[in-house]
C-alpha cells in the first residue's frame, strides 16, 4: 500500500463523508492490526519450522516463511493487543511490530493490500456510521427541512443530503398528502442504531413542529 495514497484515500473519505481524519486513521490501524494478527496465526499455525545452518555453523530456527523469531511462538499466544500498529499522518508510511519485533515493510504491505481491504472498508462504514448517528442525534427535537425521494404505503422516506429518514404516515398531518421531488419541514423524532446503520425518524405532529 502506497503512503501517498493512502493519505490521498483518506483526505477523499474525510472531504466527502465528512469523518475526521484521525477518526479514519485509526479506523485503518485498527483493521490492520486485526488483519496482522489473523496472517500471524495462520502463518505459523501453517508453518512447519526447519534447522538451517549459516556459514558461521551458527543454528538458526526458521519457518516455511523465513520469519526466526515468530517460528518459536504458539500461534494460541499471539493476541491482537501485542500488534502495534501505527501510521505516519504526514506521509502514510505504516509501521508494524509484534511485541519488540519489528515486521518488515514488504510484508506489513502485503497484508495491507490483501488481508485488511475487507476490514478497513467495515471500519469506514462503521466510522461513517458513528459520525451520522453522532450529528443527528445531537439535533434531536430540532425542525430541518428535507426532499421526499420516495413514498411507500403512506410513509415517505425524505432525503436530508448525505443521509435519508423516514417520516411515517403515523408522524403526518391528518388529511395531507406529499410527492416525490417536494421539499418538506419536520422535526427530528428518533434517531437510533440498527445494525451498522443510523434510522431517522421525522415528525410533523411533534409538538415542537411549528
Amino acid at each position: 500500500m502506497n503512503g501517498q495514497d493512502l493519505i490521498r484515500g483518506v483526505d477523499l473519505l474525510n472531504r466527502e463523508k465528512n469523518i475526521p481524519r484521525e477518526l479514519i486513521f485509526t479506523s485503518i490501524e485498527k483493521a490492520l492490526r486485526l488483519a496482522i494478527t489473523k496472517w500471524q496465526i495462520t502463518t505459523l499455525a501453517a508453518a512447519k519450522p526447519k534447522k538451517i545452518k549459516k556459514k558461521e555453523k551458527v543454528e538458526v530456527l526458521l519457518d516455511a516463511n523465513g520469519l526466526p523469531p515468530l517460528a518459536e511462538i504458539d500461534p494460541d499466544e499471539i493476541k491482537e493487543e501485542d500488534i502495534h500498529v501505527s501510521i505516519d499522518r504526514q506521509n502514510g508510511t505504516i509501521s508494524a511490530r509484534y511485541k519488540d519485533e519489528i515486521l518488515s515493510p514488504e510484508t506489513v504491505g502485503r497484508i495491507a493490500a490483501q488481508s485488511a481491504k475487507q476490514l478497513m472498508i467495515q471500519n469506514f462504514r462503521e466510522a461513517e456510521s458513528e459520525q451520522v448517528f453522532n450529528e443527528y442525534n445531537a439535533q434531536k427535537g430540532d425542525q430541518l427541512q428535507g426532499q421526499v425521494t420516495r413514498l411507500e404505503k403512506g410513509a415517505a422516506t425524505i432525503s436530508l443530503g448525505k443521509v435519508e429518514a423516514l417520516l411515517p404516515r403515523s408522524e403526518q398531518i391528518p388529511g395531507e398528502t406529499h410527492h416525490v421531488g417536494e421539499r418538506v419541514k419536520a422535526v427530528i423524532l428518533e434517531v437510533r442504531r440498527v445494525g451498522h446503520r443510523v434510522r431517522i425518524v421525522l415528525s410533523r405532529t411533534h409538538p415542537d413542529f411549528v
